[in-house]
């Protein structure tokens, strides 16, 4: 792996999770680089108070929207950065797979085209790094490589067609910029503490055996592999293989090697807790319609599009990532993480929040 070198970095995404724990990593890793953040407008206070307080002067916040023409800039704002930026990363999304087809569009495509923009515009662009994800494989099924990209799957929700599409338009502009992709499988907390902004997705279907004293059944079967990485591991992919040259033109997925059987990973969760194991089985589909009763549909229905992955075997391959890294960084397997995981759920519903 090649030294840290000064880079002037434009980040999308910040505040969001994965974005401020890259941000953080940028900052520690490479005290030379300087990094602007494109924020929301309603997004700058908190992104202001999540700067870490010795690196303050070598972040900027700008204030605007990957959705709009010249990402919401003045003139002279984007000028700028065409003229200064030497690495993107965009990391801007929609990441809640129930989210409404028009706002995942305009977010994850529309936004992606406005960045991709900024790219060809900008002069000394040393390297633009996508942030995609696994699941534009969509209702594939078996080893998926990393090279494999179109292969006419349908998908299981607008969230990883609106993630296919925006990484269908990054990959026409391989041969033009230098870009390298990434595709994480989900992204859950800290490994070292357990946090995370939002109890969605797994998380939603973790709390109750953290909750409730009674052995709950696993919805279907629990035997295909659920493939979860914290969100430190993926950042730390992302930041060292962003300085790699080897890296340019290729899609790495950020991934477990070794994923664990959905009942496994939620065995873990209740023996960790003190609970009572998972009993029995409720059917998919009458696991689907109980997550569509009144007053669960709401709170649970990005839990209920989690409920298709459980009986679906796919294995993500990740020979790129694993050759460019050589196991450092190492990816933790989830009974190295399982108990701050836990202990950070636990905390957050005494806490009554969501």
């Amino acid at each position: 792996m090649n030294p840290p070198t000064a880079r002037d970095i434009f980040l999308t995404g910040h505040p969001t999770f994965a974005a401020r724990y890259l941000l953080h990593t940028i900052l520690e890793r490479e005290p030379d680089s300087r990094v602007t953040c494109l924020v929301l407008e309603d997004d700058l206070e908190r992104a202001a108070a999540q700067i870490p307080g010795p690196h303050r002067e070598r972040v900027r916040l700008l204030k605007g929207d990957v959705r709009a023409l010249d990402l919401g800039l003045s003139g002279r704002e984007y000028l700028d950065l065409t003229q200064t930026v030497t690495d993107i990363f965009h990391l801007a999304a929609i990441w809640h797979m129930s989210a409404h087809r028009r706002r995942l569009h305009e977010v994850n495509v529309q936004g992606t085209l406005n960045v991709l923009q900024l790219a060809r515009d900008t002069k000394n662009l040393n390297r633009y790094n996508h942030m995609s994800t696994a699941f534009v494989c969509g209702n594939r099924q078996g080893v998926i490589m990393e090279e494999e990209f179109d292969e006419g799957q349908g998908f299981l929700n607008p969230y990883e067609e609106t993630q296919f599409e925006a990484e269908r338009h990054v990959r026409k502009h391989l041969d033009k910029l230098p870009i390298t992709i990434y595709r994480p499988s989900l992204i859950v907390g800290h490994s070292a503490t357990g946090q995370i902004d939002s109890l969605s997705g797994p998380y939603l279907l973790m709390k109750p055996l953290v909750k409730i004293d009674v052995p709950l059944p696993m919805p279907g079967l629990g035997i295909a592999p659920l493939n979860l990485v914290p969100v430190d591991y993926v950042v730390d992919v992302i930041e060292r293989l962003s300085l790699e040259p080897e890296a340019r033109g290729r899609t790495f997925h950020v991934v477990d090697p070794n994923p664990l059987s959905a009942r496994r990973v939620f065995e873990l969760v209740a023996l960790t807790a003190g609970k009572p194991l998972p009993r029995g089985r409720l059917p998919v589909g009458l696991t689907r319609l109980m997550m569509r009763l009144p007053g669960l549909e709401r709170p649970l229905r990005t839990g209920a599009q989690l409920i298709d992955n459980f009986n679906r075997w796919t294995i993500f391959n990740a020979t790129n990532t694993a050759w460019l890294t050589q196991d450092d960084p190492h990816c933790p397997s989830v009974p190295e993480y399982i108990e701050p995981i836990v202990r950070y759920l636990k905390a957050r519903d005494e806490e009554g929040e969501s």
